[in-house]
């Protein structure tokens, strides 16, 4: 009897161990004798063991951002805007030309190269612009009496002008050729031409406003005037008049006609003045240039002199005086 409570008390005791393991804990009843094999609870980590988990990095803090004003961009200080400096125009003056009857302007700075009706910016320039006149003498053409000599015609246009309908004509006006050379003329000036003609009591005057510089940029500048000029050209007196003068030769013309008739042995009348014009020449020796002569490089005023003796042409160069004339060799008989 003692031995079955025994055995009951035992499988009781069993059977709540068994409920009390299920629910993770194990009573205090169970002593050290018992055969039920105690559940161990797995201890704490304390702060002094060493952890076996994998340390996870420390997270670096973000900075706090802080809330300002939009950044205004600095503006420097700039100083006051300056008024665009507009290059003044040159001031001009009127002038008269009586023997032709026109007026027109020019700047007034500029200097006329007397007796020629030739201005200049000052003197020893390469920059010219001026007029001239001739009574044409059929069927002498205005084209062939005023253009220069040794020239290209780069281009050519009809313009209108206060005298009328006329042609512009740009030139490459060259050098002569040296006698005995095969070289190629060396360029002497770019020319601007504007001719018109005008018939009045029967006769014919042509009218020729020109501008020279030394190259294209110079011409242009040159041209700048050429084109105020006959902007402000008068012609009334022109017009109105019954019978327009020729220009007179300039002594340089006549020396030319007497030097020419001596070469040629004959008679001064039977010479006659075709054209002449107003040159600058690049050296002392009128642009005449001959093998073994040295020639002084200095700017030399004087004419180109166009005559004729018995339907043959020649050119002359000359000085502004007439003291020094030259023949241009390659035209002589």
């Amino acid at each position: 009897m003692r031995c079955r409570r025994g055995i009951q008390t035992l499988a009781l005791v069993l059977l709540v161990s068994s409920l009390m393991v299920g629910c993770g804990s194990i009573p205090d009843v169970v002593g050290e004798d018992s055969d039920v094999p105690a559940t161990v609870q797995p201890a704490a980590t304390t702060a002094s063991e060493p952890s076996t988990a994998t340390p996870q990095p420390a997270a670096t803090p973000l900075p706090t951002p802080i809330d300002e004003a939009p950044s205004t961009p600095e503006v420097s200080a700039t100083p006051e805007e300056a008024t665009p400096v507009t290059e003044a125009s040159p001031a001009y003056s009127t002038v008269e030309v009586p023997e032709a009857g026109l007026s027109f302007e020019l700047p007034e700075s500029w200097v006329r190269l007397e007796p020629d009706w030739v201005w200049v910016p000052e003197i020893g320039s390469d920059l010219l612009v001026g007029v001239k006149w001739l009574a044409l003498e059929a069927p002498q053409e205005v084209e062939a009496a005023m253009l220069p000599g040794s020239s290209e015609v780069v281009s050519a246009e009809v313009v209108d002008l206060e005298l009328g309908m006329g042609r512009q004509f740009l030139l490459r006006v060259f050098e002569p050729a040296i006698e005995g050379s095969d070289a190629q003329a060396q360029l002497d000036s770019m020319q601007m031409h504007i001719l018109v003609t005008q018939e009045q009591a029967g006769k014919r005057l042509a009218y020729d406003f020109f501008a020279s510089g030394a190259d294209a940029e110079q011409l242009a500048q040159a041209e700048a005037v050429l084109r105020h000029l006959v902007e402000t050209l008068s012609a009334e007196l022109v017009l109105g008049a019954a019978a327009p003068p020729s220009t007179p030769a300039p002594d340089a013309a006549l020396k030319a006609v007497a030097i020419l008739a001596q070469h040629l042995g004959i008679a001064q009348g039977a010479v006659e003045l075709a054209n002449w014009e107003y040159v600058e020449w690049s050296d002392a020796c009128l642009g005449i240039h001959k093998v073994g002569i040295m020639c002084a490089q200095v700017i030399t005023p004087g004419y180109r002199i166009t005559l004729t003796v018995g339907g043959k042409t020649f050119e002359l160069h000359t000085n502004q005086s007439g003291s020094s004339v030259g023949i241009v060799t390659p035209l002589l008989p």
